[in-house]
């Protein structure tokens, strides 16, 4: 069974590594326009969000002894310096980034580890996401490369 491109779109954005960063450029080969190659990207990428969020302290309870908590603390470390230096807003920053473990994804882990609440968390990584995929999209449009080589 073939899924159709709307759907692999979004479920591209859903996953934990690619996020917006492979859904879009795989949107725009697959032939959809600009403004479906974001939207379904941007849904598919906080769709996750909060389940995610809510469902880590069971999860972190039930495999304490696992992998788990060095993942978590590498997150830590990795997002704690945008955070302890702009706030909340320095997640957003974090989460916007549009490189491999930056997202979405990661930002919310970030955000549980760090104890930020789930308001500032989700309005952090919503703008985050905003942020990462409009980098994407106007580069898959090219635009970056244009504004770059004017003189």
């Amino acid at each position: 069974m073939d899924l159709p491109v709307a759907i692999k779109v979004f479920l591209l954005a859903a996953s934990p590594i690619l996020e917006c960063r492979g859904a879009i450029p795989y949107g725009f080969y697959a032939g959809l326009s600009p403004i479906e190659v974001y939207v379904l990207s941007l849904l598919g990428n906080l769709m996750p969000v909060l389940p995610l969020f809510l469902g880590l302290r069971a999860f972190e309870r039930r495999f304490r002894h696992f992998l788990v908590v060095r993942y978590l603390d590498s997150v830590r470390r990795r997002a704690a310096p945008y955070v302890e230096k702009y706030g909340v807003m320095g997640l957003a920053l974090f989460v916007a980034i549009p490189l491999p473990f930056t997202g979405a994804w990661t930002g919310t882990i970030a955000a549980y580890v760090l104890g930020i609440d789930v308001k500032k968390m989700c309005l952090s990584v919503v703008v985050g996401v905003i942020c990462a995929a409009l980098i994407v999209e106007l580069a898959c449009l090219g635009v970056l490369q244009i504004i770059w080589e004017i003189p």
